[in-house]
């Protein structure tokens, strides 16, 4: 790397972003780390930071930990000011997002690195910064098949606007939903479903530890089948409600992002899935009060009679008639965009 005189503390940045360069390996990123986990003291409100560490003294606690194997299809680079990679989100029980690396400690291969992220108010929509002095910390590694999502994380501060720069179109007001409120319980909501908000959806067969998630086998090109997988704060279980008309709605994932929507296949028209988004019949969900506090989900292609459903044996997502518990949908508000 050549030197640039008078560069002073960037050319540790400048360093770091070389090594990125260089080599696939995010425990770069795991600087700052706090084995005792987050306080209440360090989870108050965020300061936008940078991604990439200040000084070589970030790195004091950082010794033992060492790159898992990474997936060959994973990105990891520098573009436009902001760094790529895959990562699964994990929100704590405080309401902190996590970005899990693909690191740990090298004696522990069941705990990883989380490193703290939050979305910046830019006019980047889905970018992240890490927030000033803020820590990582160590958690249990996630179940296998978990959804990872390619986030983009500000290496420099980000720049946070005033409340009122919000997006134009932003709805002037948003339903009164607490964090992790349930909507089902409402009547009448279905046209108030905030489009800037991400939900999880359960159903009262499998109960509420089970959510619908992507199935994720191959990252970005995964083939968009769904599943039942243990409720958390992944983003294959995060689903925006996007409106078309009155009651109806396209779904998209935070996984797949908005041009991949919750369609049907052909033939059985039993199997939803994800799929590009385009002007076909399957892609229009219609949502109607079952009046328990559940919701019942139909689409324009397979008509009224069929509802999202979740097959008994295997808790696979299907398309079925009825009235059965796995058509009974909870939907539950998990965060703002």
């Amino acid at each position: 790397m050549p030197m640039i005189y008078g560069e002073g503390d960037k050319a540790f940045r400048r360093l770091q972003e070389q090594i990125m360069k260089d080599f696939d390996d995010d425990s770069i990123l795991a600087w700052r780390l706090d084995p005792k986990g987050l306080t209440p003291d360090n989870s108050s409100a965020a300061i936008p930071g940078g991604i990439l560490a200040a000084s070589p003294s970030d790195f004091a606690n950082c010794g033992q930990i060492a790159l898992r194997k990474r997936p060959v299809n994973d990105s990891f680079g520098v573009h436009g000011g902001s760094l790529r990679l895959y990562l699964i989100l994990h929100m704590t029980s405080s309401g902190e997002t996590l970005g899990l690396l693909n690191c740990g400690p090298e004696h522990d291969t069941d705990t990883v690195v989380g490193v703290p992220l939050a979305i910046t108010l830019a006019e980047q929509p889905g970018e992240y910064t890490r927030p000033k002095d803020r820590p990582a910390t160590l958690i249990r590694q996630p179940a296998p098949g978990i959804s990872a999502a390619l986030v983009r994380i500000r290496v420099g501060r980000a720049r946070r606007l005033p409340a009122a720069a919000e997006k134009e179109d932003a709805p002037a007001t948003r339903p009164l939903l607490g964090n992790g409120g349930d909507i089902g319980t409402r009547d009448n909501m279905a046209a108030h479903f905030d489009p800037y908000t991400w939900y999880r959806l359960t159903n009262n067969f499998s109960g509420r530890s089970m959510a619908l998630d992507v199935r994720n086998d191959g990252g970005l090109n995964s083939t968009g089948l769904l599943m039942m997988a243990p409720s958390g704060y992944y983003s294959g279980q995060f689903w925006r409600f996007i409106p078309q008309s009155p009651g109806v709605f396209k779904l998209h994932t935070m996984f797949l992002g908005p041009n991949r929507v919750l369609d049907v296949s052909g033939g059985g028209k039993a199997t939803p899935h994800l799929a590009r988004e385009g002007d076909f019949s399957g892609q229009f969900w219609t949502l109607e009060s079952w009046g328990d506090g559940a919701w019942k989900l139909t689409n324009a292609y397979t008509g009224p009679e069929l509802h999202l459903d979740i097959y008994p044996d295997t808790y696979e997502p299907c398309m079925a008639e009825g009235n059965c518990t796995g058509q009974h949908w909870h939907i539950t508000d998990i965060n703002s965009v």
